[in-house]
């Protein structure tokens, strides 16, 4: 990175609220079908999370508009005072991207007006210098642990050269965005960023998990926000979580990636766990083991991408777990046949070339490293663990374990004494 680049430690989104508008988005789901505490983390009033111009065009990235799309369409919309015009909408499986005309010179502001109701938003700019030939990292997160964080940033600067991080704080309540960056500083990576964004995160049904009416819209929103603000020069981006840990014996994934032909290498998530012996069976270094009836998670993978790979000439978006082509429309027909018959089925062969190719490399999901805002994570298995020397190498030579023991030397910091403090 350039020297002088400066990347600001927490930056905000530039959304939209409907409050005042009386519009509401709807669920596709049917009332009767939702569990109780649906409607209380379904996101029905964000109009758009974060307004990028990209040359000569504003993308405001959105929930799936749903019943909105066709206010959307009818309404009027202005940049810096002077109308404008609606080119597209584009709709993806989890969010949907409305394209507004500009002008070659920057953009400060959009307004968007539906009958009376006036909604206005600032503009943020392309800027992939933060992160230009980095090896970078992007991962969503809300209260993990600042010790599990450190840990995460370590391990993969050790073996996988990363150096740049990107983290996506969905409204942490146990520390500020602040004392998150300065987690990451200390990592001294070359450029490290914190998104803050406090919006719903999305209900959580587990019957639900992969269907077309599955209604968590942030993550995927988010990922490709930070990819059009910030990623678009990047070397390679790892999309994984604070309580996965990529292992790719004698290389790193950043250069699996910018190897690939195709830009892209897909990983099969496979667990490990901790001993319940353990002094504190919750830090990734502690999850050696892995259980006698181990299976790889095949339908459960994550990617590493080149953005300027031969991928970036396709109108993909950046998925939680894949790559995917926008929807062929709005209606119901449109989405399942997109869905089903279009994306799950090429996914369906990158996800097996890749693991065809890269058998050996795996990603690590450390059991319980997790704040078990999903049930089946709160009991970690207590028999049938066998331990995984190799993994315990890779991971010895990072944290320095004895005993089955995290070293002091592993923790940090004094970010993390003062929250412990307060």
């Amino acid at each position: 990175m350039h020297s002088d680049v400066t990347v600001p430690d927490v930056v905000t989104l530039n959304s939209c609220r409907l409050t005042g508008s009386g519009l509401k988005r709807r669920s596709k789901l049917y009332p009767n079908n939702q569990p109780n505490d649906y409607e209380a983390a379904f996101d029905a009033d964000t109009l758009w999370y974060d307004v990028i111009q990209v040359g000569g065009q504003l993308q405001l990235i959105c929930p799936k508009l749903n019943n909105l799309t066709s206010s959307v369409r009818s309404a009027k919309y202005w940049i810096d005072e002077r109308p404008t015009s609606l080119l597209r909408i584009c709709f993806y499986h989890r969010y949907d991207v409305i394209f507004l005309r500009a002008s070659s010179r920057q953009v400060k502001q959009v307004t968007v007006i539906i009958g009376s109701w006036r909604g206005q938003a600032n503009v943020t700019q392309h800027q992939p210098q933060f992160f230009s030939g980095l090896n970078t990292v992007i991962a969503i997160q809300k209260n993990n642990k600042l010790d599990w964080i450190a840990d995460f940033l370590r391990y993969h600067t050790h073996h996988h050269g990363l150096q740049g991080a990107i983290f996506m704080d969905n409204g942490s309540t146990l520390y500020s965005p602040e004392i998150l960056h300065e987690i990451l500083r200390q990592a001294n990576l070359e450029a490290t960023l914190i998104v803050s964004a406090p919006f719903k995160y999305g209900p959580h049904a587990q019957w639900l998990k992969n269907a077309i009416y599955e209604e968590k819209y942030l993550q995927c929103a988010l990922i490709n926000i930070v990819r059009l603000r910030y990623l678009s020069k990047a070397r390679a981006v790892l999309n994984c979580d604070i309580d996965e840990l990529v292992h790719t014996p004698k290389t790193t994934i950043f250069d699996l990636a910018v190897r690939n032909p195709l830009g892209l290498v897909v990983l099969p998530v496979i667990w490990r766990y901790s001993h319940p012996m353990d002094p504190d069976p919750t830090r990734q270094a502690t999850h050696r083991f892995r259980h006698f009836s181990f299976l790889p998670e095949l339908q459960s993978v994550k990617y590493c991408i080149v953005p300027e790979g031969p991928t970036s000439w396709l109108p993909w978006c950046w998925d939680t777990h894949w790559l995917s082509f926008p929807e062929l429309g709005n209606s119901f027909i449109l989405r399942l046949f997109t869905y089903h018959c279009i994306n799950r089925i090429i996914n369906y062969i990158f996800k097996h070339i890749s693991l065809f190719f890269y058998k050996k490399h795996t990603l690590r999901h450390c059991f319980s490293t997790s704040t078990a805002w999903k049930a089946h994570r709160r009991q970690a298995p207590t028999r049938g663990l066998i331990l995984d020397a190799e993994w315990q190498a890779a991971l010895d030579t990072v944290f320095c374990q004895s005993s089955g023991a995290v070293t002091k030397e592993a923790s940090i910091s004094p970010a993390l004494d003062k929250v412990r403090r307060n």
